[in-house]
């Protein structure tokens, strides 16, 4: 394996929808042991232009490979899915399991995951960077910007370090204030009402 630490690009993906994302906080795991990542996953339309530029980050890979001495094989592992690659099975849940695979979002799309150890930079459609108190959920529409990785090793492959997350639509429940959208609901005479405390 090489030692050289590669010149990274910085490709910025098309518009997708976000899924498992955690950017504004890390996520730590189930056990709470393993080390806290920023990661989000996007899925995006499956059209030329999106293969187009899949096409590009893999060759900006294998660019930085060859100028960095890692030698990726002619097979590697990529960070991308296709339509191609899932089966029907992916959107069935499996036994033992409450959810499938793979929601309705993905099918037909094109999706990649990208994470970092650091949080990413997060800025609003017009490049702004968002307030602390804007939460990117999943299902919102973003773009991301990554660190594209050669690497070789027992294994050979590409990885997708994340660097900056664009929002670009509010598509959750949460107003993009880190507060419920209570639009549709009303007030219920008598109901709870928080910090409101009963006599016993």
């Amino acid at each position: 394996m090489s030692n050289k630490k590669p010149k990274f690009q910085h490709p910025v993906s098309p518009i997708g929808i976000a899924k498992y994302c955690w950017v504004n906080n890390p996520d730590k795991g189930f056990d709470g042991k393993s080390e806290p990542k920023y990661k989000t996953r996007i899925v995006i339309d499956d059209t030329e232009e999106s293969r187009a530029w899949v096409e590009n980050v893999l060759k900006v890979a294998q660019v930085e490979a060859k100028a960095n001495d890692i030698k990726l094989k002619k097979v590697f592992k990529s960070p991308f899915q296709f339509p191609e690659d899932q089966d029907e099975e992916d959107f069935i849940p499996q036994e033992g399991k409450e959810k499938p695979k793979l929601d309705e979002d993905h099918r037909g799309r094109i999706y990649f995951d990208a994470k970092s150890s650091f949080k990413p930079g997060l800025i609003d459609s017009a490049r702004q960077e968002l307030p602390e108190d804007v939460k990117i959920m999943s299902g919102d529409k973003i773009r991301i910007k990554v660190e594209v990785l050669p690497y070789d090793g027992l294994g050979s492959g590409v990885s997708l370090r994340l660097k900056v997350v664009q929002l670009v639509e509010k598509n959750t429940t949460y107003s993009g204030s880190g507060k419920p959208n209570t639009e549709g609901f009303d007030d219920v005479e008598g109901g709870y009402t928080a910090g409101r405390h009963e006599d016993f």
